[in-house]
């Protein structure tokens, strides 16, 4: 069985956005235009049992997107095919740890067969349900503990499987500025790989309605309450960060709650029009950071610029990134991107190290 996720979530993102996947994806970037080159000739290969060639091209599409777990889903079914078990159940295991959670399939694709009474297929099983049902993933750089308080990034996903295809994203970067970090779940469940912070029934992204954020915020609190739980942590320097869907969540929530956060860095962001006197009372309550950051073709790029007009008529400390020849994605150099837009959200530091 071949799993298409990358093409349904597309359908997903058309209800979700008001665009062609065309548009959605923004395939004018030279990364997503190389994922689908790669990713259909891997599919491609797969469904004609070429393994050995789906093989060689999910790896390629592994270094484009690395994170992606539906990739690395295929590409342990293929290993399987080929009889390479060991190399399929580590694949298996990165799929799991970047997200994948999709039990029925392991319990009932034919390609597992041959793994049956293999324990450590059961143990996979197991693995994904766990992810399946997490509903928080944690993070702390070395030295995070009990000791001295820390800054707290939470990080708020995309519509999609969840929050471990994005927080390695993430990672280096809150490793760097000894940040322990938090990443919940969106709440609005569409299927069983795909997970959104707008309301169920919200169809316009445009409208300021479109995301839950009393949900949203409750999700956020209780990340935080764990995170107090398991650290010790400095609650004035809480940092919101989001991409696509997240990164609208993140502009929603500091707008509601100024008290409470930092500031934000988003990413490609999908967010309702910017409510002025919202942000104005931000800006009034003193210290307000906002770090936007979007691909130069992401279709998304134009509501990243609306936000940045808005808060440019306030006095708080905003920046607008725009990442040349980049669409909806993480820049390619994340570690160092993301580093600098923390830096500049917890103290205007600057770019440099």
């Amino acid at each position: 069985m071949i799993i298409r996720t990358r093409h349904w979530w597309a359908l997903v993102l058309l209800v979700a956005l008001g665009l062609s996947p065309l548009r959605a994806y923004g395939q004018e970037s030279e990364t997503i235009t190389n994922f689908v080159r790669l990713w259909s000739a891997a599919q491609k290969a797969q469904a004609a049992g070429n393994y050995q060639e789906a093989v060689a091209r999910y790896a390629d599409v592994a270094t484009i997107l690395p994170f992606d777990p539906s990739t690395r889903y295929h590409w342990a079914c293929c290993l399987v095919k080929l009889g390479k078990i060991d190399g399929a159940l580590d694949q298996l295991q990165a799929a799991i740890d970047y997200g994948w959670c999709y039990t029925v399939a392991l319990e009932q694709d034919e390609v597992w067969q041959p793994l049956r009474t293999d324990p450590r297929l059961a143990e996979k099983i197991k693995a994904a349900a766990d992810c399946r049902d997490e509903t928080l993933v944690v993070h702390a750089a070395e030295g995070v503990g009990r000791d001295r308080p820390a800054p707290v990034l939470v990080v708020l996903h995309g519509l999609g499987i969840g929050p471990r295809s994005e927080v390695p994203y993430w990672k280096s970067a809150a490793d760097r500025l000894g940040m322990a970090l938090v990443a919940p779940r969106a709440g609005t469940r569409f299927g069983p790989l795909i997970h959104g912070w707008q309301r169920a029934e919200a169809r316009d992204s445009s409208a300021p309605d479109f995301y839950d954020l009393e949900a949203a915020q409750e999700r956020v609190g209780a990340a935080l309450e764990e995170a107090a739980r398991r650290y010790r942590i400095d609650r004035s320097a809480v940092v919101l960060a989001g991409y696509s869907q997240g990164g609208g969540v993140a502009l929603g929530l500091m707008a509601n709650h100024p008290e409470r956060f930092r500031g934000a860095v988003v990413i490609n962001s999908l967010c309702p029009p910017l409510e002025k006197e919202k942000w104005r009372k931000v800006a009034e309550h003193g210290g307000a950071r906002v770090q936007i950051i979007a691909g130069e073709f992401d279709k998304l790029l134009g509501r990243s610029r609306s936000a940045a007009e808005v808060l440019r008529t306030l006095p708080l400390e905003m920046r607008l990134d725009v990442v040349e020849r980049a669409g909806h994605e993480f820049p390619h150099n994340y570690s160092d991107h993301l580093s600098a837009a923390l830096r500049f959200v917890l103290s205007g530091a600057g770019d440099k190290e």
